[in-house]
């Protein structure tokens, strides 16, 4: 399932395609002052799931593919039953920006705290296009909070114009509903994707609270 916009954070962006370089993300590392300039009108959103037998027992992170997905389903029913649920999932935004430490085009991918407080700064300051900010981010896993701050507005430099930014659209795979229960039966993602497309899931650790946008 896919949605776009700013709406869609407490509830499309036109990108140049940048297919032929390794995607490159912004971790926004605790402990530290992250300067960045957002470079996206709205973030590109969508839903996620994590499949913890997945990936030989390590665990994966893909995108929910919507209609007849086999973990909604799965949700739904023990939602119904009381039944113990095996799946978690979550709300994940997407944002080109700018890295003032290294001047590179990178993503943001991260859940509603860091966007809710964006919006914040939407709201209060105006386009965030239009002025550098400053993220502040503080504790860690399900305690990581984040402070954004407005810098005096500037204008990019004809060069930081011309920089190439990614096709959020298409950072992650899109599983088919099929791929998924191969997932859920605990396959590898090389033997689910292949080689080459693998290192396109999400594999980093879950350390975000479960959604449920099944109800």
């Amino acid at each position: 399932m896919i949605t776009m916009g700013w709406n869609d954070v407490t509830s499309k962006s036109k990108d140049k395609d940048n297919t032929n370089k390794k995607t490159k993300y912004n971790k926004l590392t605790t402990g530290k002052t992250h300067t960045i300039r957002i470079l996206d009108a709205e973030p590109f959103s969508r839903y996620s799931h994590w499949i913890q037998a997945a990936n030989n027992g390590r665990g994966v992170s893909v995108d929910c593919p919507g209609a007849g997905c086999p973990i909604c389903a799965d949700i739904k029913e023990k939602k119904k039953t009381g039944g113990k649920q095996v799946y978690s999932s979550r709300k994940l935004h997407a944002i080109n920006i700018l890295n003032r430490e290294t001047g590179e085009v990178e993503i943001i991918d991260k859940g509603k705290g860091l966007f809710e407080a964006l919006e914040g700064l939407l709201v209060e300051v105006g386009d965030l296009r239009k002025y550098d900010v400053k993220i502040r981010v503080t504790g860690e896993g399900n305690e990581t909070s984040y402070t954004p701050i407005a810098l005096p507005p500037k204008p990019l430099t004809e060069a930081e114009k011309a920089l190439t930014k990614y096709d959020l659209k298409n950072i992650t795979l899109k599983p088919t509903p099929e791929q998924l229960q191969m997932l859920m039966n605990g396959a590898a993602l090389t033997d689910v994707f292949g080689n080459n497309n693998a290192e396109n899931t999400d594999n980093e650790s879950q350390d975000k609270p479960s959604v449920d946008f099944t109800s």
